[in-house]
């Protein structure tokens, strides 16, 4: 790993694999402590919006999962095996094995093994993705307040202004909205955001370059060490270049 700065030397490492584990876990202890066995809409509580959105936070989770194992691809790692059993947990909130109608017990929603390859992946995933800890929030708000008050200078090029600005809205949105932040890889957006940042450090006006400089050594990015430098040289040349 390589950091840029001390800025975010209290980030905390988390995963959305134990998230999803964790959520998965608190489905099947409803489940169980469920006095009459009853169906899964029921358990899952899918006709209110407090189920429902423990839906979308399991697919928004999945989702996030699906990006890491792109990631591990492009970077070469021995993933495989996770890759396979992505699919068989994401049909855990479909209830593909009970149906919706069936009375079910807490086997009928996820079996105790799939349950150990979710933990399993989320053991695997530690120290490889990261989350800003609470203490760090105000940090990272700060930092895209002062770039997204930088990008109203009208001579700032317009492509890279309208790049920062959709994912400066990302990472505010995912820092404001609980649900959103759990299945939201901070991981891609401090490592997009660092090259960004970079990139507006070359390309912006004269007079504004010492700033971005300035914003660029508040960023801590990781980068893998068998991936490396090269990787988000070639990436910040194409945002440069307008490649």
């Amino acid at each position: 790993m390589r950091c840029v700065s001390a800025v975010w030397d209290a980030v905390r490492m988390t995963n959305p694999a134990l998230e999803l584990h964790d959520l998965y876990l608190s489905w099947r202890d409803r489940i169980a402590a469920s006095p009459n066995q009853q169906n899964m809409k029921v358990h899952l509580g899918i006709d209110s919006p407090e189920g429902m959105s423990e839906v979308r936070r399991a697919f928004a989770l999945l989702a996030t999962i699906d990006e890491i194992l792109k990631r591990f691809e492009l970077d070469g790692r021995r993933f495989q095996p996770y890759r396979k059993q992505l699919d068989q947990w994401a049909r855990i909130p479909l209830s593909v094995r009970a149906g919706w109608a069936a009375n079910v017990s807490p086997l009928h929603l996820i079996s105790e093994s799939v349950l150990d390859q979710v933990q399993s992946f989320g053991g695997y995933l530690e120290g490889k993705v990261l989350e800003l800890a609470p203490a760090q929030d105000s940090n990272l708000r700060n930092l895209i307040a002062q770039a997204d008050a930088l990008l109203d200078d009208e001579d700032f090029d317009p492509a890279l202004r309208q790049y920062l600005r959709r994912l400066i809205t990302a990472i505010r949105y995912a820092l404001d909205d609980e649900q959103a932040g759990k299945g939201f890889d901070f991981t891609a957006a401090v490592e997009q955001l660092w090259v960004a940042l970079n990139a507006a450090a070359e390309r912006a006006p004269e007079h504004q370059r010492p700033r971005w400089r300035k914003l660029v050594e508040q960023v801590s990015v990781g980068i893998a060490i068998a991936a490396p430098v090269e990787a988000a040289g070639i990436v910040l040349s194409a945002i440069t270049t307008g490649g």
